[in-house]
C-alpha cells in the first residue's frame, strides 16, 4: 500500500513543517503494517515514529521497535485512572534518573 491511498483512508494528520521530514500521527486505525512501519522507520521515510500499540503486547524482547534509534515505544495504555497515570508516570521519571546516573532500575532480562 502506498502512503497517499492510506492517508485518504485514515485518521491520520500530518505534520510537515519541513517537506523532507513528514511526521504523520496516526489515531488507532492500522492503515500500515509494523513491518512496513519498521522499514519506513530504517530507511528514513519519515522522521520518526511514537508508538503505544503493537501487533503483539507486550512489545518482544527482540521486535525492531526497541532498537530502532528514531521509535519512542511506550506501554498500551487504553484505560485512564489517577492511580494509573500516578503510577506511570513517577516510575518513568525514576527510571529515567536512574538511567541517567549510569544505575538503570526495572531492566527486563
Amino acid at each position: 500500500m502506498s502512503i497517499g491511498p492510506a492517508f485518504r483512508k485514515s485518521h491520520i494528520t500530518v505534520f510537515n513543517d519541513h517537506v523532507s521530514d513528514p511526521v504523520a500521527l496516526v489515531e488507532r486505525l492500522k492503515p500500515f503494517t509494523e513491518c512496513a512501519l519498521v522499514a519506513a522507520l530504517n530507511n528514513h521515510k519519515i522522521a520518526g515514529a511514537a508508538l503505544d500499540v503493537y501487533d503483539i503486547e507486550p512489545l518482544p524482547l527482540d521486535h525492531p521497535f526497541r532498537s530502532i534509534e528514531n521509535a519512542i515505544t511506550t506501554p498500551h495504555i487504553d484505560y485512564v485512572t489517577r492511580g494509573i497515570y500516578e503510577t506511570f508516570y513517577c516510575h518513568t521519571v525514576e527510571n529515567i534518573l536512574a538511567w541517567l546516573e549510569g544505575k538503570p532500575i526495572r531492566v527486563m532480562d
